[in-house]
């Protein structure tokens, strides 16, 4: 399921793929989604439940997809070796402190006001990846085409 080249002798090869660069749009796809929640518990414009958990459920589902032997009928096995450090950090700290929130209620199914989504965190994540002096946007090296043209910062 990674990305793969087939050789001309039939065999595979992961092709090098830039997790970097596929965290950072996450990251700013993930600021862009959840700020409105964010600032307001009781906002409605969104189905803030059932999106966190569809989000929450495409972030697990992307670590299989980095093993080249990940088997989709059996979803929970794979080399979790394999999965770039990047992306196991954005799932497992973007999952509690970003989603999970979200999905909180008390108990008249009301949003949980106690629940603060932690756009904060996201936010210094992005900076961080965007002031690494190594910064590259392509998804694959020396592929131009696969270049993420990130918008310019809000200021």
């Amino acid at each position: 399921m990674a990305p793969i080249e087939v050789q001309k002798n039939g065999t595979m090869i992961s092709v090098k793929y830039n997790a970097d660069a596929a965290a950072e749009a996450v990251t700013a796809g993930l600021i862009t989604f959840a700020e409105p929640r964010a600032s307001d518990a009781f906002d409605r414009r969104l189905p803030w439940r059932s999106y966190a958990l569809r989000i929450a459920e495409a972030m697990r589902n992307w670590r299989p997809l980095f093993d080249m032997d990940f088997d989709p009928s059996q979803p929970n096995k794979f080399n979790a070796a394999l999965v770039p450090p990047v992306v196991e950090e954005l799932f497992k700290s973007v999952a509690p402190s970003v989603l999970a929130p979200m999905d909180k209620v008390d108990s008249s199914g009301k949003p949980d006001i106690g629940s603060k989504v932690d756009i904060e965190g996201l936010r210094k994540r992005l900076s961080a990846i965007r002031e690494n002096p190594k910064r590259s946007t392509t998804l694959f090296p020396d592929i131009k085409e696969t270049a993420i043209d990130f918008a310019p910062a809000k200021q």
